[in-house]
């Protein structure tokens, strides 16, 4: 299907699924967002695979529309978890001490330094999901890889900080 008939064919369905996304998302901005989504979507398959037909183009809509609508809030609730637990208060015994800040400093350095180890790649795929929050579908995705191909270099990267933290432990 050419870029031309796709715009078409989505502006005929752009409407009705802005207002399924609406009542999903109680935000017509984000309903918004959303639907340009969708259409983003409908345009890379297209272009990825010109073999796979869609045979009832209304229900891949509607359906692409719910997942990303989930994934939207899922991201969403991640985001106000991690606000909600950045400002809690601290409890007694997790009080700030000069030698807790320069520990954590320490720890971080560590990090950092097993990171600055690993191959590119597996730098990313680390970053992408165990930092920013995406799920390993999603960093494949974005990086054109394959699922295996995050999974592994994510576990590499994993046990490769761990043991670089023990072994400064077994140091200090």
């Amino acid at each position: 299907m050419k870029p031309l008939a796709i715009s078409v064919l989505f502006t005929s369905y752009q409407k009705e699924i802005k207002i399924f996304l609406n009542r999903i998302t109680n935000c017509d901005h984000t309903a918004e967002d959303l639907t340009q989504e969708v259409y983003l979507n409908l345009m890379k398959k297209q272009a990825l695979s010109s073999k796979n037909k869609i045979h009832n183009i209304r229900a891949y809509l509607y359906k692409t529309a719910k997942n990303i609508a989930i994934n939207h809030q899922i991201a969403e609730q991640r985001r106000k978890t991690l606000w909600l637990t950045a400002n809690e208060p601290l409890e007694k015994n997790n009080t700030i001490t000069p030698e807790r800040v320069t520990d954590d400093i320490q720890k971080l350095d560590i990090l950092n330094n097993a990171l600055a180890e690993l191959p590119t790649l597996t730098q990313q795929i680390f970053t992408l999901t165990r930092i920013n929050g995406m799920k390993q579908k999603e960093v494949a995705n974005k990086l054109g890889i394959h699922i295996t191909t995050v999974e592994k270099n994510l576990s590499k990267a994993v046990r490769h900080c761990y043991a670089s933290v023990i072994d400064a432990n077994i140091e200090n």
